[in-house]
């Protein structure tokens, strides 16, 4: 499955494996991340599943930031406002190994 900038939808899917290293998308995207409207990054299961850890929603002035958390007692989603921050950013420090 390749994942492109999608210029209609403005929506950007990160895939990661299981130890956090990028599946794809493989070009380097985080020069045109700051325009997309959203952004939703998912690991890779070894059961051939995914489950989306973070989503991000860009309103211009502010982000929302949606985490995701899973645990054998339920789902926890923790939201997070942000002003006056651009997405790559966030995923610099968040991901420093894969954005540099």
């Amino acid at each position: 499955m390749s994942t492109q900038v999608n210029s209609q939808e403005q929506k950007v899917e990160i895939r990661l494996n299981m130890f956090l290293e990028l599946i794809s998308p493989k070009e380097d995207i985080l020069n045109k991340i700051d325009d997309v409207r959203e952004i939703s990054v998912s690991v890779a299961n070894p059961d051939y599943s995914e489950d989306t850890i973070l989503d991000i929603i860009n309103y211009g002035d502010h982000l929302k930031i949606v985490e995701r958390y899973r645990s054998p007692l339920g789902e926890i989603n923790v939201i997070k406002v942000l002003d006056d921050v651009k997405p790559s950013v966030v995923l610099k420090l968040l991901f420093p190994n894969i954005f540099k």
